[in-house]
């Protein structure tokens, strides 16, 4: 039968890898297991923020908003008019 899990050789700085060593010791946990649970949390991460990307460009292309000067000039004039509102 195939093992279920796989052996992978990764360096770390020293600084990190120290820091690591005491998150070990203070977790009461392997190396194995704060290494895997670091990456499942960063690849579910990078996925979010992958759909938030591509949600972000979906709407700025329905908005036909093409830079930052185009977000300014929406905040700009969507602050001018919560003012008139206002007063």
């Amino acid at each position: 039968m195939e093992s279920e899990t796989r052996v992978v050789s990764v360096s770390l700085p020293k600084d990190v890898y120290e820091q690591m060593e005491e998150f070990v010791v203070m977790m009461k946990t392997s190396e194995s297991d704060i290494m895997s649970e670091a990456l499942k949390q960063y690849m579910a991460s990078e996925k979010r923020w992958q759909h938030l990307r591509k949600r972000g460009e979906e709407t700025a292309k329905a908005f036909g908003i093409r830079n930052e000067d185009d977000v300014d000039k929406i905040i700009h004039d969507f602050r001018r008019e919560q003012s008139k509102c206002i007063k």
